[in-house]
């Protein structure tokens, strides 16, 4: 599958970047290419590890220093370069199961949006309903690292106007038409710490987040 995995991080997430990279290197399908954008790292020694361990998985891996200027402006790094027909952006602290591209590649021709399952602890979640129209009802269909024509991206990248990227990012492919199609078995780990972004959230960024989302689907007004 012609596929770049892209990842930006900073902070205390450069721990989570050797096992990242190991779950990359693992594939029973390689990407075409990797890419990491260093917004800024606490600890430079693991990004190195994580380009030592793509490299000896003879994958092509690039990696780019950026400002960190907000959460949709360093997810769009990763990808600013790159040159294959698809994209992912797989987060530093989340993991691939070994047959995640394997997987990808197989429902990638009825697709422009890919919508993974994921196991999180020892539960198991899938999206059998993932569609364009789920995305545009405003119903969780998407992860946050579902693959995506790069195409539709070049049109609509992540906006950088606050923080809640994901959904609202799918819900701007949607608005393109992208076709959604999920997985029907789980393809990666989610990473579940104290330090994850989401945990954060005040009560009313969450409720502003949901009032946005559901803007979003009735009309597109964000651009990046």
């Amino acid at each position: 599958m012609d596929i770049t995995i892209g990842t930006s991080v900073w902070g205390v997430y450069d721990q989570f970047l050797p096992a990242w990279a190991e779950s990359i290197a693992e594939q029973t399908v390689k990407p075409a290419a990797v890419s990491i954008a260093d917004a800024g790292v606490d600890n430079p020694e693991y990004l190195e590890q994580a380009r030592e361990i793509i490299e000896a998985a003879d994958i092509p891996v690039t990696v780019s220093t950026i400002p960190f200027t907000g959460v949709g402006a360093a997810r769009n790094a990763p990808f600013h370069n790159a040159t294959t027909e698809w994209g992912m952006h797989l987060d530093a602290d989340d993991t691939l199961l070994p047959n995640c591209i394997e997987v990808y590649a197989s429902i990638a021709d009825q697709a422009d949006v890919i919508a993974p399952g994921e196991i999180r602890g020892n539960n198991i979640t899938l999206f059998p309903h993932a569609s364009r129209d789920a995305v545009l009802q405003a119903r969780h269909s998407v992860l946050s690292c579902g693959a995506f024509r790069l195409r539709f991206w070049r049109r609509r990248p992540w906006q950088t106007k606050n923080p809640w990227v994901d959904t609202v990012f799918w819900i701007g492919l949607a608005h393109l038409g992208a076709r959604i199609v999920p997985t029907t078995v789980p393809v990666y780990r989610r990473g579940d710490h104290d330090n994850n972004l989401t945990r954060t959230w005040t009560d009313a960024e969450r409720i502003k987040a949901r009032r946005q989302i559901r803007e979003q689907t009735k009309r597109w007004t964000l651009h990046p």
